[in-house]
């Protein structure tokens, strides 16, 4: 899986990353979803009932799961010292992540409703094999990050209490179609669709404010 940083359009101070995910890196990847990532603080802030949408880092930064995707003549001691200053700050932040495909199931077409994806909290959640064929494929080291993270993360962080709300109760998040009464914008009644966001259009399109 293939996590690309874009830059938001406009700026949005309090979230620090937005990204969009593809299945691979290949040239006929799969865009599969979005993940927006949120510094401890703001995610502090967060209504408690939102907070159940999110999940910690901690973990997939500490086990060398989550890498930084180079080209393979970059030399390994390159790309180890280029992630440190980006993990370091990963490991205290939070994200929301919607996949809107899942090739698995369905591989031609993104059928179905969106799924909320949570990420691991522990060694004993995903089969050591499945590490073991991405190392090969992608040619990676995750015991290698894993070890090499040991010494210059705070691996005993603690994420804050809300988040990776399955790894606690056993209850996950499934979003399930449902109908409701729509206002249909109808031509000679009056009515028509307009701006209602709480940010102006102006600055949602990067543009000067009317006179």
């Amino acid at each position: 899986m293939l996590l690309v940083g874009v830059e938001s359009h406009p700026p949005v101070p309090l979230c620090r990353r937005q990204c969009v995910i593809y299945d691979s890196d290949r040239a006929d990847a799969r865009l599969i979803g979005i993940e927006y990532v949120v510094s401890e603080d703001v995610f502090l802030g967060l209504p408690e009932e939102e907070k159940k949408y999110w999940h910690s880092h901690k973990y997939e930064v500490e086990s060398g799961q989550l890498t930084l995707k180079s080209k393979n003549f970059v030399p390994v001691a390159a790309e180890d010292m280029a992630e440190r200053s980006v993990m370091k700050e990963l490991q205290t932040t939070y994200g929301k992540t919607i996949h809107t495909w899942r090739p698995e199931v369905h591989p031609d077409l993104p059928l179905g409703p969106p799924s909320l994806m949570m990420s691991f909290t522990g060694d004993d959640q995903v089969d050591p094999s499945v590490i073991a064929t991405r190392d090969r494929i992608e040619k990676q080291d995750t015991a290698h990050k894993r070890l090499l993270r040991s010494g210059y993360l705070d691996t005993s962080y603690k994420p804050t209490e809300g988040c990776d709300a399955w790894s606690t109760t056993g209850k996950g998040i499934e979003f399930e179609p449902r109908e409701v009464d729509v206002a249909m914008p109808k031509e000679g009644k009056g009515e028509m669709a307009t701006w209602k966001g709480k940010v102006p259009l102006e600055e949602v399109l990067g543009g000067p404010s009317a006179a």
